[in-house]
């Protein structure tokens, strides 16, 4: 509606309906696709367990995970000018630094596939999650960091343990204990939390995708092999 009129017959305030103002306070247009293009590897995930494939992943496995998170990447960063954040410098460091760590997992552990689906889930959900419940819901800052409030990080928290785990045992397979799984996930959500809460500058991708196989693995090859 361009404009309208008083209830005594004089011209009124031009008021503009769009879709900013349906919008949660703080959120644009172009973080919205941004988080839609973020969280979409996290999905691809849960899928992994219902294409047959051998354990350690042979190399014609590991090339078609490579293809897809390489066309995935090439997506994001062809929608650079509606997904890129006003003065952002670091864009290429955030969008590589994501599949990177995903892939470098994957490479690291072939014969634990399980453990790069924990990374991209992290990755995708629990830094997604963060920013959508420090801008939506809001509240009270974190001590250690202004930028960043408790709402985004338990958002983290209760998303992404949840989901890493789910998807850890899903790959891992029906044998494997619940426990592991849990711990797994929601160890690296954990440790992935408060990394992404610390005041840095560098990439939250890189930040959290780093935390999250350093603790997956830790906890998947050493805390719970002697128990």
């Amino acid at each position: 509606m361009k404009g309208g009129t008083t209830c005594d017959g004089g011209a009124g305030p031009t008021v503009n309906v769009s879709l900013a103002a349906q919008r949660p306070a703080g959120i644009r247009r172009g973080e919205i696709l941004r988080k839609l293009l973020h969280i979409s590897p996290g999905l691809l995930a849960f899928l992994l367990p219902l294409l047959p494939h051998e354990k350690p992943l042979p190399p014609q496995g590991l090339f078609e995970v490579t293809l897809i998170t390489s066309i995935l990447t090439a997506i994001y960063i062809a929608a650079r000018r509606i997904v890129a954040r006003p003065g952002e410098t670091d864009f290429y460091v955030t969008t590589l630094s994501y599949p990177i760590a995903v892939l470098a997992t994957l490479f690291a552990f072939p014969g634990a596939p399980e453990l790069a689906v924990i990374v991209v889930v992290v990755i995708a959900f629990g830094d997604g999650s963060a920013y959508l419940g420090g801008k939506c819901i809001g509240g009270p800052r974190l001590p250690w960091n202004a930028d960043k409030t408790w709402a985004g990080t338990l958002s983290f928290l209760a998303v992404a343990g949840p989901l890493a785990s789910l998807a850890y045992f899903g790959e891992a397979g029906s044998e494997t204990p619940w426990l592991v799984a849990v711990a797994c996930g929601c160890g690296a959500a954990f440790f992935s939390a408060i990394a992404e809460s610390l005041p840095t500058r560098l990439s939250d991708n890189l930040r959290v995708g780093v935390t999250a196989a350093v603790a997956a693995s830790a906890i998947h090859f050493v805390v719970l092999p002697p128990l």
